[in-house]
């Protein structure tokens, strides 16, 4: 069973497409190479065409240079060196939370583009019933209500299919903001690969183990304790102090809150995948014994299709519900590993 089950996975993954879902943009003399967007390449395409993780790097650079000469900047040596902490923990965040918004938005499409295979498979043998019932119509072996029928079928098979082709479009046009790709460089988008999938890791996730980690990790909470210890060495008044204080456990019950709830996406996210691939592999097994049935002459052409279409609806499925996981997954670890959602 564990054996079909990754098998249904690969295909899921990996299923071709009549047209290509992952299109790669025009075949054009480019003088540029192609970026080629997966998951392990996001995060350097950024750091060599994104703007915001520029305008953060320069920003950590002027806190740099007032950390080397406070005279010049009217800054008491302490507070330079405060302001320069805090600015790299803000760095650091930042550029994690600018990539992990990247990295979603490349789920996202994924997810999109696994609709569009299945969406394009339908569209086609939607047509083809419609084809096939207009000549048994014209050799008298069906009905117009039947050609009529399928007929309306194949065109809202065909208006599913568009629709979805705009939105992958969309999704796309997304992704290429978030890298900041130039217009000049041509832009292919990688399917998930076997690699980028973790199921043991997101089975085992453990909230206790994990809270703690994140407590010690977190950047929020460092930015707020290096914020008490400055003012606990320069403040004017208790009430500064006292405040400071307040705003350490704030944030320390915030970050709590918040990897809570991140936590319980993550474990009904995985339960609902799991049922997804379930009922994939359940209705797999029911389309083999109606093929079977068909090939022995019990069952129809008709049986078949229907048990067909209803696969192919459970796999973009099964594909959304990948996609909500691997998301929810890679926002937990993000916050785990100290950066913190909304950072």
């Amino acid at each position: 069973m564990k054996k079909w089950i990754a098998f249904l996975l690969t295909a899921v993954l990996t299923a071709s497409l009549p047209i290509p879902a992952f299109a790669e943009e025009a075949a054009l003399a480019a003088p540029n190479p192609p970026a080629e967007v997966s998951m392990n390449t996001i995060q350097t395409i950024m750091e060599d065409y994104s703007l915001e993780l520029q305008n953060l790097l320069n920003n950590l650079k002027i806190a740099k240079e007032k950390k080397e000469d406070p005279d010049y900047y009217n800054l008491s040596e302490d507070a330079a060196k405060y302001q320069y902490k805090l600015a790299q923990k803000e760095y650091d965040s930042k550029v994690q939370n600018t990539v992990l918004n990247a990295k979603l938005a490349y789920l996202a499409y994924c997810a999109d583009s696994e609709r569009l295979t299945e969406a394009q498979t339908a569209a086609d043998n939607a047509q083809k019933a419609w084809s096939t019932a207009l000549q048994a119509f014209s050799l008298g072996y069906t009905s117009q209500k039947e050609v009529d029928s399928l007929r309306q079928q194949a065109d809202q098979a065909k208006s599913t299919l568009t629709q979805l082709g705009d939105q992958l479009t969309q999704k796309k046009a997304v992704l290429r903001m978030l890298l900041n790709l130039p217009r000049d460089i041509p832009m292919n988008v990688s399917p998930l690969s076997a690699t980028d999938l973790d199921f043991k890791e997101i089975a085992a996730v453990d909230y206790g183990a994990d809270v703690i980690e994140m407590w010690r990790n977190s950047e929020k909470i460092k930015a707020a304790r290096l914020t008490y210890d400055y003012t606990e060495e320069n403040y004017d008044t208790d009430y500064e102090l006292d405040n400071a204080e307040i705003a350490l456990q704030q944030v320390r019950a915030s970050e709590q809150v918040t990897f809570q709830k991140l936590y319980d996406a993550l474990k009904n996210s995985y339960t609902v995948y799991q049922q997804n691939l379930i009922s994939v592999q359940q209705k797999g097994n029911e389309l083999a014994l109606e093929q079977q049935a068909f090939l022995l002459g019990y069952s129809s052409q008709k049986a078949v299709d229907g048990k067909t279409q209803e696969l192919r609806a459970l796999r973009s499925t099964l594909a959304d519900s990948l996609s909500a996981m691997l998301s929810n997954y890679l926002s937990y670890t993000n916050m785990k590993n100290g950066y913190s959602a909304g950072s």
